[in-house]
């Protein structure tokens, strides 16, 4: 979501006559239409925070889909203590808390209405995500002339962990200082 806001400020100033200089997204995906499915938000979350703890919940993920919402509340609540992600104490008004955050974010996503802008893009894309130029051609129907890309070591969740965020402050600190020095190269790396 931060992406998509950095990019509707720079929007906005283009269109006032004001070029952002450097507009950096790491991994930010363009608003996709509604899918045909509906998801409940509870499923939606249940799977970003798996993604997001890096568990693997295939052997689970059956039986969660098959339980009411309020099953399906308690198995995520459970889970979330026993793996030691959240205090048995506070455990539910932590979840609610994290549940409304993530259901604010995602239905401002929905929402929102992409509009072009002239002002190119810096893109910093997972490397281990299906087909990772794709986000960048997806983003130059709305960009101005370029999208440059770069490709950073991991997923969409580890990509910023520490693993391989240096990578990422690495090639940010580059862009930065090209950007200062007016020497963009505007090749893409990886």
């Amino acid at each position: 979501m931060g992406g998509l806001l950095a990019y509707e400020m720079a929007r906005q100033f283009a269109s006032k006559g004001e070029l952002t200089e450097l507009l950096t997204m790491i991994d930010t995906h363009p608003p996709a239409p509604e899918p045909d499915v509906e998801t409940s938000r509870l499923v939606l979350f249940a799977a970003h925070l798996g993604r997001l703890f890096a568990k693997d919940l295939r052997e689970m993920a059956q039986r969660f889909l098959e339980l009411s919402p309020e099953a399906q509340w308690q198995m995520l609540l459970e889970k979330l203590v026993e793996e030691e992600i959240l205090p048995l104490e506070t455990a539910q008004q932590k979840l609610t808390a994290m549940l409304n955050v993530f259901t604010k974010n995602s239905m401002a996503v929905e929402n929102y209405s992409l509009q072009e802008s002239s002002q190119n893009i810096v893109l910093f894309r997972a490397a281990e995500a299906e087909k990772p130029e794709q986000l960048a051609e997806e983003w130059s129907h709305w960009a101005g002339k370029t999208v440059e890309l770069h490709l950073i070591s991991g997923n969409h969740y580890t990509m910023i962990q520490r693993l391989y965020v240096s990578q990422l402050a690495r090639l940010l600190k580059g862009r930065f200082e090209e950007n200062e020095t007016g020497s963009v190269s505007n090749q893409p790396s990886s």
